[in-house]
């Protein structure tokens, strides 16, 4: 919170977040985007969050415009309700003049989405409940593996507990990020994506919305056994 009021001055208009984070599945608080928001109010900016993965936490999980009028809440179907092919999002605003200009917006650009995509989403949404169900049962479980895999792996860092489906590693080991999961991938089938997409060295996101368990320690076991002869 130091570092972003260091940054934010009187020219700051907006304030953009991902919450739970992508690619560490780190969630902001309440008590930290009240914070966080704070900071937004005393410049007249807006906060824009990305909220695609928010849902899957055991309690309510707070929303940037829970706390704030100027806040803006992204997100679609694609993760949490396991709907991508909808190809369906949404905006949240409590401020009146940024919904008029959103609204406008989305009106010149597109005339409409398609009907069978809005008529699935609207069925999926009237039993939203169930499908958060099904994907908490998903990744809690997966959770539990994967916490139970990081101990036992010396040279990987996981610096925060993760609310969305991916996690993200540091390692020590002398290869580039690059290098290093593109092998992986060619001699062992398991697909990771490599820290270069974030701009952080020496690190990679690892998925965790496997539907199989099973499967899900088979991966895991294949990566710890690459991770170790790489020794």
């Amino acid at each position: 919170i130091d570092a972003l009021r260091a940054l934010v001055d009187e020219n700051t208009r907006l304030i953009t977040l991902s919450n739970p984070n992508n690619p560490t599945g780190a969630f902001i608080n309440r008590d930290l985007l009240i914070e966080v928001t704070g900071v937004a109010k005393k410049v007249g900016a807006f906060v824009l969050c990305d909220e695609i993965y928010r849902g899957l936490a055991d309690e309510y999980m707070t929303s940037v415009v829970d706390v704030y009028d100027r806040g803006i809440a992204t997100s679609s179907m694609s993760k949490v309700f396991s709907m991508a092919g909808t190809r369906l999002g949404w905006v949240v605003t409590n401020d009146e003049t940024m919904f008029d200009r959103l609204e406008n917006r989305r009106s010149y650009d597109t005339i409409c989405c398609g009907p069978f995509d809005e008529l699935i989403t609207a069925i999926a949404m009237e039993h939203s409940d169930k499908i958060l169900e099904r994907s908490k049962n998903i990744v809690r479980p997966n959770r539990v593996i994967l916490d139970d895999w990081i101990r036992t792996q010396p040279h990987l860092t996981c610096s925060n507990e993760s609310l969305g489906t991916t996690a993200f590693f540091t390692y020590d080991h002398d290869i580039e990020t690059e290098a290093l999961c593109t092998d992986i991938f060619e001699k062992t089938g398991v697909l990771l994506c490599h820290g270069g997409c974030f701009d952080v060295p020496k690190s990679f996101r690892l998925g965790y919305g496997f539907g199989q368990p099973e499967h899900f320690r088979k991966g895991l076991k294949i990566l710890g056994g690459y991770l170790e002869n790489l020794e």
